[in-house]
């Protein structure tokens, strides 16, 4: 008859089997994971596949979108390897272009860097705003008819009335003593307050040189004067060459899309003397600066 195990032996002889079976399955779900990790995979069709990971998406939500569009492969064990590797953090939003197969390490490597997808579109000078949606739906940023109604929905621009009348007019924050209006906001004082974080502004060319009911020339604002007492620059926007933008003065033909005198609407604004001006037409706007320069002073 054999002997029992002394107690001492038995119990180690358990500890050592139980130790046993939990290295091997270790192993067993280390094997798993590093095959998982070291095999490039792309299961999508297409030669190259975007995904957009949104704003605020978690390690898990992250996995679950590669995996739905075939970037890396389903594992139960993908968060594990994530967390093992330190990639459960700092992912970050975007869209991603991926054209060959990675391992998932390469591919959280990448979301993570930030090495997002960058759509480029490159406009032309001089096109008009019908090509420039052209070129943007083109890149696939919306449609046309999108584009189009925001084109034309003043609302967006309600607050930027020249001369600051609309009771829709946008009341600026609290600066200083009373709320301002962008018509305040050319006033002296306003003028004064915006030199206090600005060294120029920008404004329409009517708040300058104005206008009577048949778009008719009236003599200068004192707008020009303040913000140079201010300390301000000045420059106006936007000088155009057709008739229907021009003063009645400085149109030539009958029709409002015939191209009228440019220049001279230039000149008037460098007399008044603002500091520079957006204009369509760069060649007239040169031309109109570099006769002024070249007139004697008073």
């Amino acid at each position: 008859m054999t002997p029992p195990l002394p107690h001492w032996l038995r119990d180690h002889w358990l500890l050592g089997a139980t130790a046993a079976v939990v290295l091997v399955l270790f192993a067993t779900v280390g094997a798993h994971v590093l095959l998982w990790a070291s095999i490039p995979h792309r299961g999508h069709g297409a030669a190259f596949s975007i995904i957009e990971i949104p704003e605020g998406t978690g390690a898990a939500r992250a996995v679950q979108i590669l995996v739905e569009h075939g970037i890396v492969q389903r594992s139960p064990l993908a968060l594990l390897y994530l967390r093992l590797t330190g990639r459960t953090r700092g992912i970050k939003a975007g869209e991603y272009y991926f054209t060959r197969p990675m391992t998932p390490g390469e591919v959280f490597d990448k979301i993570i860097s930030g090495d997002v997808y960058y759509h480029r579109v490159t406009i032309p000078e001089g096109v008009r705003s019908g090509e420039v949606f052209a070129e943007f739906i083109r890149a696939g940023f919306g449609t046309e008819q999108e584009y189009r109604d925001l084109f034309r929905d003043v609302s967006l621009i309600a607050d930027l009335d020249p001369l600051g009348h609309s009771e829709r007019s946008h009341p600026f924050l609290e600066l200083g003593r009373f709320a301002r209006t962008y018509a305040d906001m050319i006033q002296p004082e306003g003028l004064r307050e915006i030199r206090s974080y600005a060294r120029g502004i920008g404004v329409h060319k009517n708040l300058v040189l104005p206008r009577d009911s048949g778009d008719r020339l009236l003599p200068p604002t004192a707008l020009v004067r303040d913000a140079h007492a201010a300390g301000l620059l000045v420059h106006v926007y936007t000088l155009r060459a057709e008739n229907q933008f021009l003063p009645a003065e400085l149109r030539r033909g009958p029709s409002l899309l015939a191209t009228g005198d440019v220049a001279g609407e230039a000149d008037l604004f460098l007399k008044a003397g603002v500091d520079g001006f957006f204009i369509d037409q760069p060649a007239a706007g040169v031309a109109a600066r570099n006769g002024f320069l070249r007139r004697p002073r008073p």
